[in-house]
């Protein structure tokens, strides 16, 4: 059975991330790639793996909890993007760039198939407020 779920979730992201397609074309200005950090993302995921407490154990569970809580409330304060590191596995990798929309010049998180390179048009959706999906802009 979680054999199935397991198989079920990997197809839906596949899904996912094929429908995602950028819906604004911006000019990159510099490029840094962090897709190095993406390992440094797979700490909620051990903590899954972890067998000793077992979850018949009230104790352990709720030790769990609070663990996966204080992970969440932290990435979320400080903008830490926490990433399903089977992405990595199928090509994405994750790039801070800056690009200029008009007079502003904005510093965004982007998870791309394809490394941005400076001067490229990519094509952006956002995903959060930081951290946006981006794909080479062929047409801009």
């Amino acid at each position: 059975m979680t054999l199935g779920v397991g198989v079920i979730s990997v197809m839906v992201l596949a899904v996912v991330m094929r429908s995602l397609h950028g819906d604004y074309v911006v000019q990159v200005t510099s490029v840094r790639d962090r897709s190095n950090e993406l390992l440094n993302y797979a700490l909620p995921y051990v903590a899954s793996f972890y067998s000793g407490g077992g979850l018949g154990n009230p104790n352990f569970v709720v030790a769990l909890g609070f663990f996966l809580f204080v992970i969440g409330w932290i990435s979320i304060r400080t903008q830490i993007v926490l990433i399903n590191p089977l992405l990595a596995c199928v090509g994405y990798g994750l790039y801070e760039i800056s690009y200029k929309d008009g007079q502003n010049t904005y510093e965004r998180i982007v998870l791309s198939r394809t490394a941005p390179e400076t001067g490229q048009a990519l094509k952006i959706s956002a995903l959060t407020r930081f951290f946006i999906f981006g794909e080479r802009a062929f047409n801009p």
